[in-house]
């Protein structure tokens, strides 16, 4: 999936779960990061597009990788940062590196999990690169949450919808066999 989508669905989660004040500002930055933390493997570039092919979604996207992700991230806001909630830190991480996987799970490359004893990839091949559905809802609810007055509690169940719809969506989309490649329902 593209950046922007991995940024705003973890800014989603973000703001929606914290109010407005330093908890929010302090726990943004790093899942932020961890949200496209995984895309590093996309340096492989700079090795030809032979290395790009074979590389990429492979090197940080799988079970082994994922973990060292998270805890370099936290480890990283942790001693250069001014947060010092290590449990916190570690928890939004992991979200941030996890909501990446999920969602280039949809992708057709495919990710592979279990890299480097197999290369073998995983995908509901449901959308190609980007989906905008997606990205628009998960833009919105970031913007409402950003800007709205409305109670916290509200903000919370907008992006847990939100982001529930957008399971029920891609599965949908799976079951359905609608394997499109920018706009749904067309092949």
């Amino acid at each position: 999936m593209d950046p922007v989508s991995h940024i705003f669905s973890a800014s989603l989660v973000v703001t929606g779960i914290f109010p407005e004040g330093t908890e929010r500002r302090k726990l943004l930055p790093p899942t932020l990061v961890a949200s496209l933390a995984p895309d590093v493997d996309s340096l492989s570039l700079f090795f030809g597009i032979n290395a790009y092919t074979q590389y990429h979604e492979t090197i940080t996207h799988n079970f082994w990788a994922a973990p060292s992700l998270i805890f370099l991230i936290a480890s990283l806001f942790y001693f250069f940062g001014s947060y010092k909630n290590y449990r916190n830190l570690l928890a939004f991480s992991a979200l941030g590196v996890s909501f990446h996987l999920l969602e280039d799970l949809t992708i057709d490359w495919g990710m592979a999990f279990f890299w480097p004893l197999s290369f073998q990839t995983y995908t509901l091949r449901v959308i190609f690169l980007t989906d905008p559905l997606f990205l628009i809802a998960c833009v919105a609810g970031t913007f409402f949450n950003l800007r709205s007055t409305r109670p916290q509690a509200f903000k919370k169940k907008l992006s847990l919808t939100i982001l529930l719809c957008s399971v029920v969506y891609f599965l949908g989309k799976y079951v359905l066999g609608d394997y499109s490649t920018f706009f749904p329902g067309v092949r």
